[in-house]
């Protein structure tokens, strides 16, 4: 029986200026080493951006719908909003 991998939607966060990116992925090592170094336009422009939040979800269906609804959201505390009503794991030291 094969085992399906985990898929996770994240939230990254450019260092740079601020600015939040949203998706899903079944490896965030690989995902965050595509956006810090893949493309070199998007680097030159954002890199380095860092794991800021993230969730393990059961099918491409709830993921599409958290990442959409992640997408409306104008700002850091709306965000916030979202990942804490959702239980997304926080890894930005500066939310407590």
């Amino acid at each position: 029986m094969e085992r399906k991998s985990k898929l996770i939607v994240f939230v990254l966060i450019s260092q740079k200026n601020g600015r939040f990116f949203f998706g899903q992925t079944h490896d965030i090592h690989r995902t965050l080493y595509a956006y810090n170094f893949g493309n070199k336009a998007f680097a030159k422009q954002y890199s380095p951006v860092e794991v800021f939040a993230t969730k393990e979800v059961k099918d491409r269906h709830e993921a599409n719908e958290m990442e959409q609804e992640l997408r409306k959201r104008n700002n850091l505390e709306e965000i916030l909003l979202v990942l804490l009503y959702k239980n997304f794991v926080i890894h930005d030291d500066r939310v407590k």
